[in-house]
Parts: structure tokens; sequence; C-alpha cells
């Protein structure tokens, strides 16, 4: 079963380079409600919840100086640069953020999984017509996960019962 998860988030990944914008968040948030506890083995970043928006951020990065362009004079552009500022300010003055896999993880953290994120879906979603192919596929996203997660209520009565 771990081999299957394992596979999936590479299909994820290698899917990430070839899909639109709309689909690239959908799947994003696919990854993080699903693949929460795989990791892969043999790569720095293990966790999926890391490896999905790290290629995410990889396919963006020939579009990103259009979008900061096309952004630049924005609220949203003004709070993300000023969210880097005091990320910085974090790591030059915290005594706990001295090794360098805090570091790694406090910058992944806070940088790239909730500001990038964050101004990305600005970059992203324009108006209703962007929107619908991610809401469609976590409206899917959430039946399979309710399904799953009535079969396993079935089967843990059913063990109850049975024991």
């Amino acid at each position: 079963m771990k081999i299957i998860a394992i596979a999936a988030v590479v299909v994820c990944i290698l899917i990430m380079f070839k899909v639109r914008k709309e689909y690239k968040i959908a799947l994003l948030i696919f990854g993080s409600m699903i693949f929460t506890l795989v990791e892969v083995p043999g790569v720095p970043f293990r966790s999926a919840n890391a490896l999905l928006p790290i290629a995410f951020l990889l396919s963006e990065m020939p579009n990103l100086n259009r979008y900061i362009r096309r952004s630049r004079g924005t609220l949203v552009l003004k709070i993300s640069g000023l969210a880097i500022l005091m990320v910085v300010l974090v790591l030059l003055n915290s005594p706990h953020l001295r090794d360098f896999s805090s570091i790694r993880g406090f910058v992944f953290g806070e940088l790239f999984f909730k500001y990038f994120a964050i101004l990305y879906a600005f970059w992203s979603y324009k108006d209703e017509v962007t929107l619908y192919p991610t809401l469609k596929i976590e409206w899917i996203i959430s039946v399979i996960n309710q399904v799953f997660a009535s079969f396993s209520c079935k089967t843990i009565k059913l063990a109850r019962v049975c024991c």
C-alpha cells in the first residue's frame, strides 16, 4: 500500500509540470488532504506535503516574473513583501532557529507553504471561470474522502461487534 501512495505522489509531481494553473492548485489541495502521512524515501524533503509545493514552485518559476509585474502596486504584493521581511527578522533574532534543518523547515513552512500559496491564489483566480476547475476537483476529492471515511467507520464498528 505504501508503494501505491508513493507512486501516486510521484504521478502528481509529474502532472504538476503539464497542467494549467487552476489544476495545479487543485493538486496542491488534493495533496494536503490525501498525502499528509506519505513519506517518499531517498528525497531530501521526505513528506509529500513538502514535495508537491516544491514541484509546484519549480513548475511556475518561468512565469514568476510575469506574475510579479502584473501585481505591482497591489495590496497583496505589499503584504507578501512585509511577510518576507518578518520571516527574515525572525530568522535573525530567534534563538531556536540556529541549525539548518530548523531554518529550512521554518522557511518552507512560512514562505512557500503559506504566503506563496496565498499570493499564487491571488494570481490565479481573477474570475469565476478560473475557480470552477479547482472547485470541481476538490468536490470529487471530498466525496472520495467521505466514501473512505464511511468505509473505515463501518470496519471499525464491525470489528468492535466481532471482538
